[in-house]
């Protein structure tokens, strides 16, 4: 139920599920757990802190303080720290004012900012409760640095 999807700043894509054990792949997901590529969970550097910033208010990634996947159950971002769940309805929302500052597989640096999450079935349609989602449909926008520097100010994509 819910395959992981891997994620490439650089490309901007999605990356296939084959190449789970290569550095093409920066962050993937599966439902409401975040996994970076390194460590337990991939071969590649990556690393990822939360800042209580608005996005557009962060525009130096952090020296230091990334964390890591260190085993299949200790992942480096826990799901309460950036959304919230509502046991009623079985929905969850990103919170506003948290930016995630990902360290990617190759050692260049992005930012992101989760905007909405939505429950979908396996064909992308929308579903409610009771039906349960077998996928969450992420929007999401992000700023990627490809010269491998912290500055997000002078980013040009």
């Amino acid at each position: 139920m819910g395959d992981k999807k891997l994620f490439s700043f650089k490309s901007g894509a999605e990356v296939p599920a084959t190449d789970s054990a290569s550095h093409k792949w920066d962050f993937s997901m599966r439902f409401e757990k975040v996994f970076v590529n390194s460590h337990a969970s991939g071969p590649g550097n990556a690393g990822v802190q939360i800042l209580n910033m608005p996005f557009e208010d962060v525009k130096m990634a952090p020296e230091a303080g990334y964390a890591y996947d260190t085993s299949g159950s200790q992942l480096a971002i826990k799901g309460s720290d950036w959304y919230i769940y509502n046991p009623t309805d079985h929905s969850f929302s990103p919170k506003a004012g948290k930016t995630f500052v990902f360290r990617t597989a190759d050692d260049k640096y992005a930012k992101m900012e989760m905007i909405q999450a939505q429950p979908v079935d396996a064909d992308g349609n929308l579903v409610t409760p009771p039906t349960l989602p077998t996928q969450i449909k992420y929007e999401l926008r992000y700023t990627y640095q490809p010269d491998g520097t912290k500055n997000f100010v002078e980013v040009v994509q």
